[in-house]
């Protein structure tokens, strides 16, 4: 009889623990909810709030223009559009005919100049030597005369030969000033300098140099690597200075312009880190400067293969916009207050 109580009482008694485990179950449940809503409140409140983000933004970089520095006719071009090109590489070459020409006249003219300060200088030589010649001149003429003085003290010659004599020593005078005088000017175009550093060689030399810059300046290089965009010379075209004639875009030096509205623009500052997302590619950089516009200015596109890739990613862009734009009239775009980090967001690529 005392067996039976106990066998009644033993299912209450195990009711009370099977309520206990699901209430501990139930609290654990509810504590990682409560610890789940606070890391999250946390990492909104230290993190997700600090951020602004855009989607339209572009990237831009610098556009070279390559274009001629003198006249001539294209007969080569060597690059297209979307090419890759190295800095140096030869991109359009023009006629070389006129230019060859113009530096074999003035090769000629620097060998002439050369020859001429030569002669000049062997010149100045000679009438040094002239110099002496008329020295002795002067000097017999003077002796003569000497001689024929006391002569004519005695009568023993006659007064005109005397004359005479005098006129000779006076002719090799004036002859000897002359001599000298030629001789002062012949070494004043040669004397203090060689034969490289006269003004007249150097000025042929200038020429020629002149002439070998203009015929190097037919082929028309890469002054930067990167792809060429914008080609419009074309074969058979008449180029003048300054002309453009296709444009090169560098790749290593590459930067986003980032479109944020007038609120985001109060909680960024130049200076504070951003992140650029491009499908798989994700860029690290800092925020350089801030500009006041409307729209981009200038937007690069990446490397297209036909031209029908071109005009399929061009409608794709299109429906983008569209697309974009009826969401934004429909809802604001998600954006959230920030201060330090700043997301770009994925970049869309235009045709510059």
């Amino acid at each position: 009889m005392s067996q039976a109580p106990m066998s009644d009482l033993s299912p209450a008694a195990e009711q009370p623990n099977g309520n206990g485990k699901r209430r501990v179950i139930l609290g654990v449940i509810a504590v990682v909810f409560v610890l789940a809503g606070i890391g999250w409140y946390l990492l909104w409140l230290f993190v997700f709030s600090q951020r602004e983000v855009t989607d339209d933004a572009y990237v831009n970089g610098n556009q070279v223009t390559v274009s001629a520095q003198v006249t001539g006719t294209v007969i080569a071009v060597l690059a297209d559009d979307t090419q890759r090109v190295d800095a140096g590489q030869v991109l359009v070459k023009l006629d070389p005919t006129d230019a060859e020409v113009n530096l074999a006249k003035a090769k000629s003219a620097l060998a002439n100049a050369v020859r001429q300060v030569r002669q000049q200088t062997e010149k100045a030589s000679q009438y040094d030597a002239g110099i002496a010649a008329r020295k002795l001149d002067l000097a017999r003429a003077q002796a003569d005369l000497q001689r024929r003085q006391p002569l004519l003290a005695d009568r023993a010659i006659a007064p005109e030969e005397v004359a005479h004599a005098r006129e000779a020593v006076d002719t090799a005078k004036a002859a000897l000033d002359l001599a000298a005088r030629e001789a002062a000017a012949s070494h004043a175009l040669v004397d203090g300098t060689s034969v490289g550093d006269n003004a007249s060689v150097l000025q042929a030399k200038a020429a020629f140099r002149e002439a070998w810059i203009n015929n190097e300046r037919n082929a028309i290089v890469a002054p930067v690597g990167g792809y060429v965009a914008q080609r419009s010379v074309q074969v058979g075209s008449r180029v003048q200075p300054g002309q453009p004639l296709l444009t090169v875009i560098a790749l290593h030096d590459l930067w986003v312009d980032a479109n944020f509205k007038e609120s985001q623009l109060a909680h960024i500052r130049i200076g504070q880190p951003g992140q650029g997302r491009k499908r798989s590619l994700r860029q690290q950089r800092r925020i350089s400067g801030q500009g006041r516009r409307t729209r981009c200015r200038y937007g690069l596109i990446v490397r297209v293969a036909t031209t029908a890739e071109c005009i399929r990613q061009l409608d794709q862009g299109r429906a983008k916009s569209r697309r974009a734009y009826r969401a934004r009239s429909a809802t604001a775009r998600k954006v959230s207050a920030a201060r330090r980090p700043v997301d770009l967001g994925q970049g869309r690529h235009t045709r510059p």
